[in-house]
């Protein structure tokens, strides 16, 4: 299997910036080498269909989320280990993360 393209400084400006444009709040943020998000949902229960429905997508790109449930939230951290830094996969997945929870 190939290493991703580590992105540069640009490269994630202008995708966090893209990723960023269809929310009005609760935007993704980067720190360090990582995207961040929090997603706050009506119980429990919707919280952690959120994440079954990310995992099935995870697992399908083998690119996977360092996150932490409590009650009705779920905290995120993209990242892509392999390269110290971020990647289109991680894009990729903050991206599909967006949409499950527009749906």
């Amino acid at each position: 299997m190939r290493t991703p393209h580590r992105l540069d400084d640009s490269e994630i400006e202008t995708s966090l910036k893209q990723l960023n444009l269809p929310l009005k709040h609760n935007h993704w943020r980067r720190v360090n080498h990582q995207l961040c998000k929090e997603f706050v949902f009506d119980s429990f229960q919707a919280a952690f269909s959120f994440m079954s429905r990310c995992a099935v997508v995870a697992e399908r790109i083998n690119h996977y989320p360092e996150w932490c449930n409590v009650y009705n939230k779920v905290s995120v951290k993209l990242t892509t280990h392999e390269v110290t830094g971020l990647t289109l996969l991680d894009f990729e997945l903050a991206a599909v993360m967006n949409e499950i929870i527009r749906d």
